[in-house]
């Protein structure tokens, strides 16, 4: 296990409250994550699939993560949920694996922390178990990768989507859980990969059909989309030739590619008027900002830290200690692969309209070039952002999951070094400058949330206005 010099980092982060000196802070957590995540080798096979090991010889686990570059955007129009769904049933049900038979498997082997999971742009695997085990997981990975489509039937599909659909009730059940797909369908266009993502229901997922889910899979659950990680006790040499032994064989896929999203930058800003069964009014904007890994993606990181933090939460403190007209404040930047978001979510005060707490959210925007952020306070924001990360690279299955995040989407698991080496110029004057230019009040999207006990669950739309930017 790699031991991080924890105590350090985190007294050269709460130094820089007073003075500056956050340049050679994070300098040095620059250089220990680029040791922790040191000697790790990368192999691509006949078939297209990327393999990523890295040994850490001192605990006898291993931590594996099999990434899919595939998830809710690479789903067709009219099919949203389809890629949930076949994650839901592969690791259910695959030819040599009976129904039931994957968790058994793995939780009779000492594993831990296994889950399967669809996000936006990925499907992700994680497992975490005794090294002696390691080809267990593999074997089960590669029966889903090859022998899933002749194993699915509607009878079985029915199981899996019952489940999906109990699931998504449980977790998007709240007053305003349609609002976040209502605002995305404002952000992108008709035809963007993202425009339709988070409007999988009961509906659309009892839409899908057995051959729905097979021609997904076949397209997309295939060697050329997917990297394996292996951290752990093993000895590279041979965990590369495990994983050939059981992914070497498996066809590789039709080479399917997502097109190009159309960009279709904001041209003003929509209000959505919106009711819903909550107690008091809501405000939630949302920007489209740049995809992660960028500069500008880790500026965002720190502003939501500089607006919402525990140090440094001007939007907070603005908004509920001072002005007290709300009694929450969430700010969060997330990051995605072709285009980020940033969102600011304001739950107001009982008596305030949506329209005023909109305009109390607007003027303290204007306190972050104003001269009320200080050094110290973005100095704080920086160790907020920065020194969980750091801390959760003890854990090789984070390092796992992170690794394989750098192999697909920069094309090198070795991308540590340039990842954190973002946030080193960011201080107070560079996002006093950043945060009017990405986040400018006359391009967004805005929901207006007015409470309403006879609202339907999620929300529901009763107009849109729109304001062209160029009228101030």
């Amino acid at each position: 296990m790699i031991r991080w010099k924890l105590v350090a980092l985190l007294a050269l982060v709460a130094a820089t409250v007073t003075p500056r000196v956050a340049d050679a802070s994070l300098v040095e957590i620059q250089n220990e994550a680029v040791r922790a995540l040191a000697h790790v080798q990368e192999r691509r096979f006949a078939n297209g699939m990327t393999v990523v090991v890295q040994e850490d010889r001192h605990v006898p686990i291993v931590s594996l993560a099999l990434r899919y570059d595939a998830g809710e955007r690479n789903v067709p129009p009219g099919r949203e949920g389809v890629a949930m769904l076949t994650t839901y049933a592969m690791v259910r049900v695959t030819k040599h694996v009976a129904a039931g038979e994957y968790n058994r498997y793995l939780s009779r082997a000492g594993a831990t922390g296994h889950s399967g999971s669809t996000a936006a742009d990925s499907t992700l695997l994680r497992v975490t178990l005794p090294s002696n085990r390691l080809a267990l997981p593999l074997w089960l990975w590669s029966d889903q990768m090859a022998f899933f489509v002749d194993a699915i039937d509607k009878a079985q599909l029915d199981v899996e989507r019952a489940a999906l659909v109990n699931a998504i009730a449980n977790e998007d059940g709240g007053p305003l859980s349609r609002v976040s797909a209502m605002l995305d369908e404002e952000i992108y266009a008709a035809g963007h990969p993202y425009h339709a993502i988070g409007r999988a229901t009961a509906a659309t997922i009892g839409a899908i059909t057995v051959d729905d889910v097979r021609a997904y899979h076949e397209r997309w659950i295939v060697p050329e989309h997917a990297t394996l990680v292996i951290v752990g006790d093993v000895v590279a040499a041979d965990a590369f030739a495990l994983a050939e032994k059981y992914f070497g064989p498996v066809p590789r896929g039709p080479g399917a590619k997502l097109a190009p999203p159309t960009s279709t930058p904001l041209r003003g800003e929509s209000q959505l008027e919106i009711s819903a069964n909550v107690s008091t009014p809501t405000v939630w904007i949302r920007w489209p900002t740049p995809a992660f890994y960028t500069d500008d993606d880790a500026m965002l990181d720190v502003a939501a830290r500089l607006m919402t933090g525990i140090r440094s939460g001007h939007l907070h403190w603005a908004l509920v200690d001072e002005k007290k007209v709300a009694t929450a404040v969430n700010a969060t930047n997330g990051s995605r692969a072709l285009g980020s978001r940033f969102d600011v979510r304001v739950t107001g005060v009982a008596g305030v309209t949506p329209a005023a707490l909109l305009a109390e959210v607007d003027a303290a925007f204007g306190r972050f070039s104003d001269g009320h952020v200080t050094e110290a306070h973005v100095n704080g924001a920086l160790g907020e952002t920065l020194l969980p990360r750091l801390y959760s690279f003890e854990h090789a299955a984070i390092r796992a999951a992170l690794l394989a995040g750098y192999s697909t989407n920069m094309g090198t698991p070795s991308f540590i070094d340039k990842d954190l080496a973002r946030f080193v110029p960011i201080d107070r004057a560079a996002l006093a400058r950043a945060i009017p230019r990405l986040l400018p009040g006359n391009k967004r999207v805005v929901a207006l949330v007015t409470p309403s006990s006879s609202a339907p669950m999620g929300g529901v739309k009763s107009a849109r206005n729109f304001k062209p930017a160029w009228i101030k």
